[in-house]
């Protein structure tokens, strides 16, 4: 699925308007309570709502106010100032950010290089990723099924499909041999997990078996958030959700955002899983057309 396809298929114009306008009112708001580090976050959400409508010249001026709001801001947030560098074009600041944070990481790395379009080094860094996460993943006996496909999906970014593979299949295997413990979670973690387990049988090839864990999924994200809504809550903020939250953002394309502050978490799952239906049906369509899901 190209970029423009899947922001086609998951936001209407007129969903991105409003959008706009309502991040553009609490943007308002955090800079009247002269709340800076709260304003950059909607502000930089408007940048990618507008480079998703199409309108480059006033994503690019956005990104200039969102930089102005980071630099007086108390909290300096290098993800976003990384992006808006990049998105103006200014690649040598954007790596300077990177180069003098204090924490970097192999992951910001790969990150920033991938952006830069240095592909070469940004495989670099995924194939030491993956390394070290298929170790860990070896090693352990807690959400092994998940994370043999994190491993597997930085094998992918790091284009040694061979490894990644053997590493999508060892997650199938391992959720075959604890699948029975399912039934033991509340209906968001069983959401969650149900969606990472059809995104696993995705991978493996197996489009069937993944649209009807999907399907299962967000059947559960409805109970999570019609009727175990205090639940779904704390397991937001004090639950598995920190495991998961990597996880996912591994398995979505590079530059497409589902997720805007000024919307009810719910808004993310539903375009998730919207993305994730999509991608399987598309993957089965000898012609390219896409059916409705459900």
């Amino acid at each position: 699925m190209e970029y423009s396809e899947i922001v086609e298929a998951l936001f209407t114009k007129r969903e991105l308007e409003r959008l706009l306008q309502k991040s553009y009112c609490r943007l308002q708001q955090e800079l009247e309570k002269k709340d800076l580090s709260i304003a950059t976050f909607y502000s930089f959400d408007m940048v990618r709502i507008y480079q998703f409508l199409g309108e480059p010249e006033k994503a690019q001026s956005q990104c200039e106010k969102t930089l102005e709001y980071i630099k007086q801001s108390r909290h300096q947030w290098r993800g976003i100032w990384r992006k808006c560098l990049i998105a103006l074009g200014k690649k040598e600041e954007a790596q300077e950010i990177v180069l003098s944070d204090p924490y970097p990481t192999k992951r910001l790395f790969a990150y920033l290089y991938e952006e830069l379009e240095d592909h070469d080094l940004a495989q670099t860094y995924y194939a030491e990723l993956a390394a070290e996460h298929s170790k860990e993943a070896d090693e352990s006996t807690n959400f092994q099924p998940q994370l043999f496909q994190y491993a597997s999906d930085f094998w992918e970014k790091a284009s040694n499909m061979r490894e990644s593979r053997i590493y999508n299949q060892k997650a199938v295997e391992a959720w075959e041999k604890v699948r029975s413990g399912e039934e033991s979670h509340i209906s968001i973690e069983k959401a969650w997990l149900h969606e990472e387990i059809g995104y696993i049988y995705q991978k493996a090839g197996d489009s069937e078996t993944a649209m009807d864990y999907y399907r299962k999924a967000w059947a559960y994200y409805r109970d999570a958030y019609m009727i175990d809504v205090t639940a779904t809550g704390a397991n937001q903020f004090d639950g598995d959700w920190d495991f998961y939250a990597p996880w996912f953002s591994e398995q979505i394309p590079y530059g497409i955002v589902f997720e805007f502050r000024c919307e009810h978490p719910m808004r993310y799952d539903q375009r998730r899983m919207r993305y994730r239906k999509l991608s399987t049906r598309k993957s089965e369509d000898t012609d390219g057309s896409w059916d409705s899901v459900s």
